[in-house]
């Protein structure tokens, strides 16, 4: 996902609830995980319809090959923008789903830290 707050407020748009599974942006778990850490070289900040937020762009980089890799679950690009657990939730709320339930939050997994919640609007 290169705009991960663009889907948010477009799903936000033709639906009052959505599920999502996904990876977010911890500094400090990223920073300390040498497999994840050399991945992420930049934050910029950014805008979507009000919305302000932080990506962190996620580089393939020298596994790129990972695209192209069976079992692979990404996006096809070279890169993905990954936000902070925070500015999902805050997405979510901005965009109008407010009644935000947690499934799980794995924030020590190979591939970065994850969760999957539901959003509904009330």
């Amino acid at each position: 996902m290169t705009n991960p707050a663009e889907l948010i407020g477009l799903i936000a748009q033709v639906s009052d609830r959505v599920f999502i599974w996904t990876h977010y942006y911890d500094e400090n778990i990223i920073r300390s995980t040498p497999y994840l850490s050399p991945r992420f070289a930049e934050k910029t900040a950014a805008e979507y319809q009000g919305f302000k937020h932080m990506l962190y762009r996620q580089e393939y980089g020298e596994y790129k090959g990972e695209v192209k890799a069976a079992g692979f679950c990404g996006g096809s690009s070279r890169f993905s923008n990954w936000m902070s657990r925070e500015d999902i939730m805050s997405c979510l709320t901005y965009f109008g789903l407010t009644d935000i339930r947690i499934n799980f939050d794995q924030p020590h997994t190979p591939h970065g830290p994850c969760f999957a919640l539901v959003a509904m609007r009330r």
